[in-house]
């Protein structure tokens, strides 16, 4: 209640109603001072009419000094509706005839109100104007009354006649004085006061209900839905759009306040398409540096492994070398001098094992050298399918042994940038890892794609998978999921060098018990271009 009173459409219709009404009131107020002074005046004339009706009406018996018509006239003449009394005096007072025949020959106040209208000064008015010939009085009984006078005038046939002939310079012979009630128009006045403040009431409540109602929808209403609109905007909801249709100030307003939502909403969008992008951006680039860190780490600890790979591979190398030169001359002295004892055949078989063991160990040393060495090979740009068949060759004995059903899926082109040695020993050493992954048998997924940049190869097995806490370790050296028996764990590792050696990289993905991808990223195109 105290924000509606406070509300613009309230002191719009306090104000539009307070100026109305007030001008009904004053309005009022002088249509009834003019309608009461009207009807005074018409009332007024009517008995100045009546009065020189009555003088026309008595001159004949006045003049013929007929004194008793002229007493019974005026009786009966007062005993009309509206005449309460009737009377004629003289120049001095002195009341001649009366309709109240107490007062006949009485002589009236000369200082009353009536007699002052002449008698202002020591010599009588000659002539009463129009309008000072009327005089409204109330009685104490509260009567209101009007009197009307009317100077008889000396005419010549007067002056000359023989019944009581008047000097000639005798202006005003006496006065016929009209008392008569005017009750009637105190009550028209008030009967029309009462009607006249029952239809402005009606009227001001009629016109306060239109005023409401014009402010309630031409001004309250627009105003509540702006200041809604405003409010939703400041919520965020910068779509919404005001339904005001007026060619008005609030039309125009409203017209500016949708065309100024629809102007945030735009701004607003851009700025959500642009913080979505953005984010976007910063997520795709955290990713990348995330993945350069991880690429940064896994090179400085392959290079780290790579110096200590040398370092053993040196200090391993010569004492395999000599082993192995010893224990060949052991076989072929032991050939010679002992004779082909049982004895023999055990020392024998216990050189044979120190030697294919001392070779084992010389390859290890030797891989250990090509991870740690990283050896350049002789890049060309050539294509990758006749090398991808080669490699199925001289594995092909592996996937028969294993069970395993091989799908190559080519891409329309193959160009790529490589050593095809190297490319050969990285991709035998997937194929065998692919091969021991799936120990009951399984298939191997070939498929090639090219971008711009790269030669995708995906090579995806349905084997045992990698382990969550293995994958991020998978190319590290001597990281291996096949057990002690089979293997080092150093092929990875030097796939992984193998991969990176030309710009380009491997990425795996594994989920146990459904399988391995591993997905080579091989250059199309030599660095320089």
């Amino acid at each position: 209640m105290k924000t509606y009173l406070y509300s613009i459409g309230a002191r719009l219709f306090v104000l539009i109603f307070g100026v109305m009404i007030l001008y009904s009131a004053l309005f009022t107020s002088f249509s009834l001072r003019e309608s009461s002074a009207s009807w005074m005046r018409s009332i007024e004339r009517s008995a100045d009419r009546t009065s020189a009706t009555i003088a026309l009406g008595l001159r004949h018996a006045m003049l013929d000094n007929c004194k008793t018509d002229v007493q019974d006239t005026i009786k009966n003449i007062a005993m009309q509706p509206g005449i309460e009394v009737l009377r004629i005096y003289d120049k001095d007072g002195l009341i001649i005839f009366s309709s109240n025949e107490d007062e006949v020959y009485n002589r009236v106040d000369m200082e009353s109100e009536k007699c002052l209208i002449c008698h202002t000064s020591n010599e009588p008015l000659k002539a009463v104007p129009q309008d000072e010939r009327s005089r409204v009085f109330r009685r104490a009984d509260g009567t209101l009354t009007l009197g009307q006078i009317l100077p008889i005038s000396n005419a010549p046939e007067c002056s000359t006649a023989d019944c009581h002939a008047h000097p000639p310079d005798q202006q005003v012979l006496g006065v016929l004085d009209l008392i008569m009630p005017v009750d009637f128009v105190e009550e028209s006045r008030q009967e029309t006061e009462r009607a006249t403040m029952i239809m402005a009431t009606i009227l001001a409540l009629v016109g306060g209900i239109l005023i409401a109602i014009f402010i309630h929808f031409f001004v309250r209403r627009p105003v509540k839905q702006m200041i809604s609109g405003t409010r939703k905007i400041t919520a965020g909801e910068l779509n919404m759009q005001l339904s005001i249709h007026s060619n008005n100030e609030l039309g125009e307003l409203a017209q500016s306040f949708n065309r100024m939502t629809a102007s945030l909403n735009r701004a607003k969008q851009q700025n959500e398409r642009w913080e979505q992008t953005l984010e976007k951006r910063i997520d795709e680039k955290t990713n990348d540096l995330k993945k350069a860190q991880e690429h940064l780490v896994h090179l400085e600890k392959m290079a780290s492994m790579g110096k200590l790979a040398a370092t053993v591979a040196h200090e391993i190398n010569n004492p395999l070398a000599g082993i192995l030169i010893y224990a060949k001359l052991v076989a072929r002295e032991l050939k010679d001098l002992v004779p082909d004892t049982e004895a023999k055949q055990e020392l024998n078989r216990y050189l044979d094992v120190i030697y294919h063991e001392t070779e084992r160990c010389g390859g290890i040393v030797k891989n250990l050298l090509s991870f740690a060495r990283g050896s350049e090979g002789d890049p060309v740009e050539q294509n990758f399918f006749p090398i991808l068949e080669k490699t199925l060759m001289i594995v092909n004995h592996h996937f028969e042994l294993g069970n395993i059903e091989v799908d190559v899926q080519r891409s329309d082109s193959d160009e790529l940038y490589c050593d095809k040695n190297q490319l050969e020993q990285a991709l035998i050493a997937l194929f065998v890892n692919a091969v021991e992954a799936m120990p009951d048998g399984g298939n191997l997924n070939i498929s090639t794609r090219q971008t711009s940049s790269f030669l995708e190869v995906d090579i995806k097995d349905t084997g045992v998978g990698i382990p969550a806490e293995t994958l991020p370790h998978i190319f590290e050296p001597f990281v291996s999921t096949k057990g002690a028996a089979k293997g080092v764990g150093l092929g990875l590792a030097v796939v992984y060098g193998i991969a990176h050696q030309y710009g380009g990289r491997i990425e795996v993905t594994s989920e146990v018990g459904k399988g391995t991808t591993f997905t080579l990223y091989l250059p199309r195109k030599a660095p320089s271009q």
